[in-house]
């Protein structure tokens, strides 16, 4: 790509995605601007850059780097300092991301709301004692606003995608509606937080796209309808769906790459979980689990590197 340098962050990103059509196409600067909600002088500065040293290359244009939170599973009573490190996380990715010229996206993959309360498995048992789904309901919702109030707001408007693919926790609130029709309008997805701060907020098992790399909480097995999962998690996602994925559920960190017949790299990754506590009713399982956060770099088309950083590294990072 000729020069990029010259531009800004938000220029270049630009550039990549609109210096074809303004090469190619009678393109209305002003009203390009508007629809996008860029100001007129951005525009007519890319438009220059195009006019001086042509539009971007397909093989030049730079990916996404894309931040992924796993797993997280708030509740009441926990502590949700993490919150803060995954936002601080994402500043500095996003920063990046910036000096790069990178396009820059963030989400969570789902089960940020633990929501005990609503726990088939514990119910009428000594477990279900004491829950509430108003404490469930809180305690994601402010680790939400936690994270946002230490993403820095120049890298929170540079991103161009900020969402949650909602993963089978929060999916119990609409079971539970469907079970309580009374309920119909009084509980429901819109109690989430997500949208309120600004967040896309994906149906559970809706599949989200940036380019063409799928992310969901995760997706199902087609001959039982169940979670995909296998000792070889990466291979598997990528035989059973057939493109590249970015999955949750299963709180391991598992990735691997396939090229098909006419050259394109498939990538399949699971990217763990990102809670430091124990379940309990994950016994010995829990010492498998690994705890921390996704970064994708290098995401073009179907191909993307993944990279995992602990929690344990967030903390030293940033302190407690």
């Amino acid at each position: 790509m000729p020069k990029t340098h010259l531009l800004s962050p938000q220029q270049r990103v630009l550039y990549v995605k609109y210096g074809k059509a303004i090469s190619e196409l009678p393109v209305m600067l002003e009203t390009l601007a508007n629809r996008i909600g860029v100001t007129r002088w951005s525009m007519r500065r890319v438009a220059e850059h195009v006019e001086n040293y042509g539009p971007p290359t397909e093989e030049d244009s730079p990916g996404w780097r894309v931040v992924v939170i796993p797993d997280a599973h708030f509740g009441p009573g926990e502590d949700c300092s993490r919150a803060r490190l995954f936002g601080l996380e994402i500043t500095r990715q996003g920063r990046l991301a910036m000096e790069n010229g990178e396009r820059f996206a963030f989400c969570s993959i789902g089960d940020w709301h633990d929501m005990q309360s609503l726990s088939h498995y514990d119910k009428g048992t000594m477990d279900e004692w004491g829950r509430f789904i108003q404490d469930d309901i809180n305690a994601g919702n402010q680790a939400i606003a936690l994270m946002k109030e230490n993403i820095e707001h120049a890298v929170w408007e540079y991103a161009e995608e900020k969402f949650v693919t909602l993963g089978n926790h929060e999916d119990r609130i609409k079971r539970t509606v469907r079970e309580h029709g009374a309920l119909s309008g009084f509980l429901g997805m819109h109690v989430l937080g997500w949208e309120t701060h600004g967040f896309e907020q994906v149906p559970f098992l809706t599949p989200k796209k940036i380019e063409h790399v799928m992310f969901s909480h995760y997706f199902a097995n087609p001959g039982n309808g169940r979670a995909i999962s296998s000792v070889n998690m990466g291979r598997q996602l990528i035989m059973k769906t057939m493109c590249s994925v970015v999955v949750g559920h299963n709180h391991l960190y598992k990735t691997d790459m396939v090229t098909s017949a006419d050259g394109r790299k498939l990538v399949g990754t699971s990217v763990g979980c990102a809670f430091e506590h124990h379940h309990e009713w994950a016994g010995q399982s829990n010492v498998s689990y690994d705890r921390g956060i996704v970064v994708l770099t290098n995401l073009k088309e179907w191909s993307y590197t993944p990279s995992f950083i602990p929690l344990t590294e967030l903390r030293r990072r940033y302190g407690t």
